[in-house]
């Protein structure tokens, strides 16, 4: 009996096939009789979303100064030179940018190119509004003019140090180095009355310069 039904359904399953009346019960039919997997309908693919790599964060100006040290004392003044230069290009705040163009200009210092060296304070000077951010680029000045001989200007440089810090500890190193540099213009009078010269052997010198001539 269960043999005739199956044939039954059969037959009737396939007539339905053949003569192509509904396409959908077709489907549910071939399916019904299959012995494979069903395939699903293929899923449209969600595309991700594509990550945007995390950019490096810039290094800190303090930070950026210290490696600079760190390449001085070591004597790398090329790559010094460079985290001073991307310190300023990053326009950090005043005691940050008046440290790197202090340290910008020591390197040419360091390396005898005293117009250089007055070139970078001269701009940086520019840059800086608070006088005490000033105070160790006047210093460096100072010293750049007398390693190349122009006095006059180091005289001037010296002042504008003082100015900024009276009550600095290197008041007596100070009035010395102006002593000298009055000295060295030939201003034996002035050098005398400057506190904390040391006269040494230029008593004969002030005596020429108080009768005119050289004794």
């Amino acid at each position: 009996m269960k043999t005739k039904i199956g044939l039954i359904l059969l037959v009737f399953s396939f007539s339905i096939l053949i003569s192509g009346c509904d396409t959908e019960r077709n489907e549910l039919i071939k399916g019904f009789f299959s012995t494979s997997t069903p395939i699903p309908p293929t899923a449209t693919a969600t595309a991700l979303p594509t990550a945007t790599p995390t950019p490096l964060p810039t290094p800190r100006p303090d930070y950026r100064i210290d490696t600079a040290e760190s390449f001085m004392l070591t004597g790398d003044f090329d790559r010094a030179g460079q985290e001073y230069e991307r310190t300023i290009e990053e326009n950090p705040p005043e005691p940050f940018l008046a440290a790197a163009i202090h340290g910008k200009a020591r390197i040419q210092f360091l390396r005898k190119n005293y117009d250089q060296c007055i070139t970078i304070i001269t701009e940086g000077l520019l840059q800086i509004t608070n006088d005490d951010n000033q105070a160790s680029l006047w210093f460096l000045a100072a010293d750049c003019y007398q390693a190349s001989g122009n006095h006059d200007e180091e005289i001037n440089a010296l002042q504008r140090y003082s100015e900024i810090r009276p009550e600095t500890t290197l008041l007596a190193s100070l009035e010395e180095r102006q002593g000298d540099a009055l000295y060295a213009l030939g201003r034996y009078t002035e050098a005398a009355e400057v506190p904390h010269f040391r006269f040494g052997d230029h008593n004969q010198c002030f005596a020429a310069d108080e009768t005119g001539g050289r004794i």
